[in-house]
């Protein structure tokens, strides 16, 4: 779509953008700024689809600001990338810089964070209106201390083990270059562990048999 200098949709693909102000969003305050900008994933005020705005300034041939195009990534490209990661035994999920679940195999987990957010983040205009069209106004907890940790370290990268659901799970997560976000994988530690306590059994049974000869 294309805002006019007030933020305003003079013109684009959804004709139920049309003559919506946008000017209270990051994406267009951004761009008055800088000469592009690219948004956290957030909720349309319109069509309440998530997605990431990618916003541009548009200038006349003197080079005077005239408006500002935008063009949004609907969020069904990250769900692609957690469902393609998704099994039986584990789930999958993305993470913002904020530690807000944005992408997530496990709907349930779907815009909590990863830690109680602090306050002067939920009370920054941008941020207290991400998820507003779908009704959302607070930022819940999921409880993942531990895993905060993680997708928090310089390295942008590492595994973690931590309580979930009553159930103790491992995960490893992975920043992208592109964007300051982390891939998550999980699944329940008895699942991961399952592989060396076959392999144990497998050793104490040989052990055993061995003695056995030993004896005979």
């Amino acid at each position: 779509m294309l805002l006019d200098r007030t933020g305003r949709c003079v013109t684009g693909t959804k004709p139920e953008n049309i003559g919506q102000s946008y000017a209270f969003r990051d994406y267009f305050q951004g761009t008055l700024n800088a000469e592009s900008f690219i948004s956290e994933l957030l909720t349309g005020s319109t069509t309440s689809r998530a997605g990431v705005y990618f916003a541009h300034q548009v200038k006349d041939d003197k080079g005077v600001l005239v408006g500002v195009a935008v063009l949004k990534l609907t969020s069904e490209a990250l769900d692609d990338i957690t469902e393609s990661m998704h099994a039986n035994s584990h789930d999958a999920f993305v993470v913002d810089p904020f530690g807000v679940v944005i992408s997530s195999s496990d709907k349930a987990l779907l815009y909590g964070s990863l830690m109680p957010l602090a306050a002067e983040v939920e009370a920054r205009p941008e941020f207290r209106d991400r998820f507003a069209s779908v009704g959302i106004h607070h930022v819940g907890s999921l409880g993942m201390e531990e895993l905060s940790r993680t997708v928090a370290s310089p390295s942008g990268h590492g595994r973690v083990s931590y309580d979930a659901g009553g159930r103790r799970r491992i995960a490893g997560g992975w920043r992208m270059k592109t964007r300051p976000w982390t891939v998550v994988v999980e699944e329940p530690v008895s699942v991961f562990e399952e592989p060396m306590t076959r392999l144990d059994r497998k050793e104490r049974l040989s052990v055993a048999l061995l003695g056995l000869f030993v004896t005979v």
